[in-house]
């Protein structure tokens, strides 16, 4: 995954990543110590009634992903 990430360094370009509700705070620290405090969307249940979308900083997801894990379980 490192090495995946180290290729999109210098990506300027939009980049959307699906991942596993179980990956989903391993992936964000990753995206952050490889890419740095991009800006993020984080989506789940997309187009379904009870869709949701989190929109901050990867440092500002990572807070908001530890200050709800388990919540949704």
């Amino acid at each position: 995954m490192r090495k995946f990430l180290r290729n999109l360094q210098d990506e300027t370009r939009t980049i959307i990543l699906y991942e596993a509700p179980h990956h989903l705070v391993k992936t964000p620290e990753e995206l952050f110590k490889t890419l740095g405090s991009r800006k993020v969307r984080i989506c789940r249940e997309l187009t379904k009634k009870h869709e949701t979308v989190y929109a901050d900083t990867l440092d500002g997801a990572l807070a908001h992903l530890s200050r709800h894990r388990g919540a949704e379980r």
